[in-house]
């Protein structure tokens, strides 16, 4: 018979210490590869401080440099931790600063890779735990890596005081259930809806001693139920005590400032309108960022007033749009054939251990229903919040709970199903899977470094304006030109950011600059009669007044009750001598609105 031949502990080393090496080299790769992709994008596509919604958070990180962190909470929309890291990046000079904070989002951001690496590899296998680190460097964190923003930071430490949590469920520990509650402290800090997790983790300790004081009445278990009863209530109340420490600042500003510990904008209030003009519209009315509405009750959204005013039916209606709007989210992005793949093996898994997951049901039943508790939980209120904003940024959270919980399943019950034969040799099912996975991720992440962050889709550019917009409507003119600039160059074609341009180029009496921009905004979007208009108001200064009349005459044309474009054409035809043409302007106008007729019988005559 042949002897069988045994591994010597030497060689068994040696092997052990060369994958560790080159585990080590790939971390450093998948690392290299990420600060490579954060300076792409921070060249190409991160073009200045409104890209990606990022002006707030610098705004309010150069307002803590100014007045002191302890003195400023945020705006009660934003959380504080972000804007606190990068406010020590402060420099006057706006331009400089932004370049700086960059880098320090593309540094954090290696940091916060890190502590998702160190979580996987703590408590997964090799092989999952390299696929669900390389699923969220390259889906999750890659098309963030160098923006100004709070959703990689609440990525991290919500993924990671999940996975802790997870493991006190199942092997209660005070020391852990302390980690899990400072990380969802910071994760808090981060963003404020980061404390759902923490309840859902306190009533699921709560379940469990429940259940433990059941049996100790019953008798059945004895002293081993009262070591289960004192175990997880005391586990919880460490992990809530250190919560608790790490929010208590914020959290104490908030019942000083408004009367409530959990106040938040979003919500507050936000999550009970029925639209983003509504919210918008409610905060700009009663400075909701800085103090409680001073409002009669009717007019504040609240829980009880939704429901007082709309019907059952209006309702699911909300929750079945909110639903569909996050499935097409999902089913658009990057990291859903990924999920897919390993859930079909998990399902495969499953049904061929059928047998083996009733004591899987019995020894992490409670572990299961946290989880569910969990996702259906956010996916719920993502749905409801979709009605008023809604976009990747939401699901996103819940990629790599979702990605880590099936790897852990897979792994752990997975073992010893099914084997391939691949090149003559015999592989199981499950490393193959992963495997796979995490060798088209590193070529979609080597795509998504050298051109996914040199390209812009058209959601993106949009949102780029309208943050370039709006910081222009609070006095940063030098912002906005920067953004706006930006625009032009990842989209040639975008006509308003080119009217934006033109228009501040016309404030300021730059006349040649203002009509090169509105000429470009007319040409990319022809039948827009604001764009016309613009144009023609150029060219009445210019004394170009043949060429202004046959603009302002499309504008019109294209809009018959544009009160402005009807007295800027009426201006042209007086300036231009066709003062008869000008007087059926006044009697159109008269009809439109009288004040703005008056006012150019006023010019005509005068």
């Amino acid at each position: 018979m042949p002897t069988s031949r045994r591994r010597s502990p030497v060689r068994v080393t040696m092997r052990s210490k060369l994958k560790t090496a080159l585990l080590v080299v790939l971390l450093g790769a998948v690392l290299c590869g990420y600060v490579y992709a954060g300076f792409r994008q921070r060249e190409y596509l991160n073009r200045s401080a409104t890209a990606g919604g990022q002006h707030p958070y610098l705004r309010d990180a150069e307002r803590m440099a100014v007045d002191g962190g302890a003195a400023w909470f945020g705006d009660h929309n934003r959380m504080p931790l972000v804007p606190a890291l990068v406010s020590l990046a402060y420099v006057p000079q706006w331009t400089r600063f932004f370049d700086r904070a960059t880098l320090v989002a593309i540094a954090s951001g290696v940091v916060l890779l890190v502590l998702v690496a160190v979580v996987c590899f703590a408590t997964l296998p090799r092989a999952p735990a390299t696929f669900v680190t390389l699923l969220g460097t390259v889906c999750v964190f890659m098309p963030k890596a160098s923006f100004v923003q709070a959703e990689l930071a609440y990525y991290a430490l919500f993924f990671a005081a999940w996975a802790v949590m997870c493991r006190v469920i199942v092997r209660p520990d005070w020391r852990w259930s302390g980690l899990a509650g400072v990380l969802c402290g910071l994760a808090f800090w981060a963003k404020a809806s980061a404390w759902p997790l923490m309840l859902a983790f306190a009533v699921t300790m709560i379940v469990r001693s429940a259940l433990a004081m059941r049996r100790r009445k019953r008798g059945t278990e004895g002293r081993a139920a009262e070591q289960e009863l004192s175990g997880p209530a005391s586990v919880a109340l460490v992990a809530v005590i250190a919560f608790l420490l790490i929010a208590g600042p914020y959290l104490r500003e908030c019942k000083r400032d408004f009367g409530r510990y959990l106040y938040n904008v979003n919500s507050t209030f936000f999550v009970w309108c029925d639209s983003w003009a509504e919210a918008s519209a409610f905060a700009k009315r009663y400075d909701i960022e800085h103090h409680y509405p001073d409002a009669p009750p009717d007019e504040i959204p609240s829980a009880s007033r939704y429901w007082q005013t709309h019907s059952a039916g209006r309702i699911a209606a909300r929750f079945r749009y909110g639903a569909s709007a996050l499935t097409g989210l999902v089913y658009r992005s990057a990291y859903l054939k990924y999920l897919a793949m390993v859930a079909i093996v998990a399902g495969f898994v499953a049904w061929k251990r059928r047998r083996l997951l009733k004591t899987m049901r019995q020894e992490h039943w409670l572990l299961v229903c946290f989880c569910a508790l969990v996702a259906g939980g956010y996916l719920t209120v993502y749905a409801w919040y979709a009605l008023v904003a809604y976009g990747d940024r939401f699901v996103l959270s819940l990629v790599l709970p979702a990605a880590y919980a099936l790897s852990w399943f897979v792994a752990r019950y997975g073992k010893h199903v099914g084997h391939v034969i691949v090149a003559g040799r015999r592989m199981r099912l499950i490393g193959l899977t992963f495997a796979l996975c995490s060798g088209a991720l590193a070529v979609e992440g080597v795509g998504e470094a050298t051109y996914g962050a040199v390209t812009a889709d058209p959601a993106f550019v949009q949102f780029y304006f309208n943050e370039s917009r709006a910081a222009q409507l609070d006095g940063h003119k030098d912002v906005a030109v920067r953004g706006y600039r930006g625009i032009i160059e990842l989209d040639p074609t975008f006509a308003p950011a080119h009217h934006e341009l033109g228009m501040i180029a016309l404030r300021e009496g730059r006349l040649d600059e203002a009509l090169a921009q509105l000429m470009q905004a007319v040409h990319y979007r022809q039948n827009d009669p604001n764009m016309l208009n613009s144009l023609g108001s150029v060219l009445i200064q210019l004394r170009r007044l043949p060429e202004a009349v046959r603009a302002l005459t499309m504008a019109t044309d294209l809009d018959p009750n544009f009160v402005s474009a009807w007295y800027n054409l009426g201006v042209a035809l007086h300036l231009a001598g066709d003062d008869r043409g000008a007087v059926a302007v006044v009697q159109r106008l008269q009809k439109l609105h009288p004040p703005t007729a008056a006012r150019l019988r006023v010019f005509i005559q005068s």
